[in-house]
């Protein structure tokens, strides 16, 4: 039966003696956070048998765990050829014909978290290559997300220089759909592992293995220190739109008929396995998406998509005003019935009224026709041109219109009727607003009055009984007028 002598939640105890087997009876340590039991081999070399039983604390739920340790007759060779790793040579006394131990290193490509001993699985960068991920095996962990495939790579190398000289590898149990590929087989041993875990994957998975060298015919074989990788599976995370400054904007976008603008949209993934791929949804007119660009950052996104959106509103969008969404798209992976995640994100914009940006080498005359008026019209909306026919330069701001703020009960076929503009003129100097609909109080428009063809009145004699406050002043304006007598 098992001894009481526990240490821990980890309890030992005295191993069968076949004579085969050497007894150990000192415990060094036991770290039950990592796994690792520690104990000095004061036999010598030899197979020692440990015998344990793992429990919660307690003693609740506790399971026996028998397995072998071998231990190598050898010594540390500091002016091996290795560079990497240190080379061990074997007593002649029990392997004679093998030299060396085996080495045994892990490959693949990660990102470092800063919390150490863990890191994101990801792909190795354009032209590279994976690298020595060996200080992360057990006990430390890699993340990985499902319906992303996992690469590993097991290198084992022995030093002793023969025609002869194979490397193999012994591994232990591997998740369900682990897939093993012996790249390589002689002295430079390669095995590649791929797996793609799924929904049944998340959680916790070890994968374990070993270099073991083969020599000619009666030579003994060693075996490398074993090499475990713990592979934490997490369910695959939807993208994320990254906001703030100078990344995908949060605030509204107030936009200028003939000026281009555009909008930054920074989206990444948590899965470093993962691709994001940015789209819009719909598209004001004349709008549009620019190619997708490589993200340059800080270093911390790792999986990070990057793409513009840009537009240059028209003569006749002067008043649009809406939500623009975009969406952020991930891989949906390789497991059957899976679904990409979508993330949307919406900014607000909004083109200003009576507003237009001068293109290069335009004129008033042709800005003029483009709004249905007169270039002494235009002139004369803009006190700051001192004359028509100075060049304008490319960017310049001309108003194209009037604005006016609505009073109370007016409506759209009243306004054009008093200031003497043909309805389709207003309907284009407003998107948005239908020449049959009432405005509320307050609402800005842009007018083109015609003086020629306007109505004399300028206010209706019952307006002011109706709201004489808002007529005496409106909030913003610098000038108000006094209430109307």
């Amino acid at each position: 039966g098992l001894a009481e002598g526990a240490v821990g939640s980890v309890r030992t105890a005295e191993p069968d003696d076949t004579g085969t087997m050497l007894w150990e009876n000192a415990v060094a340590s036991v770290d039950a956070s990592s796994g690792f039991v520690t104990f000095n081999p004061t036999g010598g070399a030899g197979l020692y048998q440990v015998t344990m039983q793992v429990s919660l604390a307690g003693g609740v739920a506790s399971i026996p765990v028998d397995f072998l340790v071998h231990v190598l007759d050898t010594l540390y060779d500091p002016a091996s050829s290795n560079p990497t790793s240190p080379a061990y040579t074997l007593s002649q006394a029990t392997f004679a014909g093998n030299t060396y131990v085996p080495i045994l290193r892990v490959f693949g490509s990660v990102e470092p978290s800063a919390r150490g001993c863990s890191a994101r699985l990801t792909r190795p960068p354009p032209g590279g290559l994976p690298t020595d991920i060996t200080a992360l095996a057990h006990p430390c962990s890699l993340t990985t997300y499902t319906g992303s495939e996992v690469r590993l790579r097991f290198d084992g190398l022995d030093l002793q220089e023969a025609n002869t000289t194979q490397v193999g590898f012994s591994v232990g149990p591997v998740p369900v759909g682990m897939k093993l590929a012996v790249a390589r087989a002689d002295r430079f041993g390669a095995l590649d592992a791929t797996w793609t875990p799924c929904a049944r994957d998340v959680g916790s998975h070890v994968v374990c293995a070993a270099a073991v060298d083969k020599h000619a015919a009666g030579v003994p074989v060693a075996a490398s220190e074993m090499k475990c990788v713990n592979l934490a599976v997490l369910d695959d995370p939807a993208p994320e739109f990254v906001l703030g400054a100078g990344l995908t904007r949060v605030e509204g976008v107030v936009l200028t008929m003939g000026r281009e603008a555009r909008v930054r949209l920074v989206a990444h993934d948590h899965n470093c396995l993962d691709d994001v791929a940015i789209s819009a949804e719909r598209l004001p007119r004349g709008a549009r998406m620019l190619a997708a660009a490589r993200f340059v950052g800080d270093g911390s996104m790792c999986s990070a998509a990057e793409r513009s959106f840009a537009w240059t509103p028209s003569h006749d969008q002067g008043g649009w005003e809406g939500e623009v969404c975009f969406s952020a798209t991930d891989s949906h992976g390789a497991c059957a019935g899976a679904a990409a995640h979508v993330t949307r994100h919406c900014v607000g914009m909004r083109v200003r009224r009576c507003v237009y940006a001068m293109q290069q080498d335009q004129q008033l005359q042709e800005v003029a026709g483009m709004f249905g008026t007169t270039w002494m019209q235009l002139w004369s909306l803009n006190a700051a041109l001192t004359h028509p026919d100075f060049i304008m330069y490319s960017g310049q701001e001309v108003m194209v219109g009037h604005m006016y703020r609505a009073g109370p009960r007016e409506v759209v076929g009243g306004v054009v009727k008093r200031m003497g503009m043909p309805l389709l003129q207003f309907e284009m100097l407003n998107q948005g607003v239908r020449g049959d609909s009432a405005l509320a109080e307050g609402q800005e428009v842009c007018l083109q009055p015609n003086s020629c063809t306007g109505m004399r009145e300028t206010i209706p004699a019952s307006l002011p009984l109706l709201s004489t406050g808002f007529y005496a002043r409106a909030s913003g304006d610098s000038n108000p007028l006094q209430p109307f007598r």
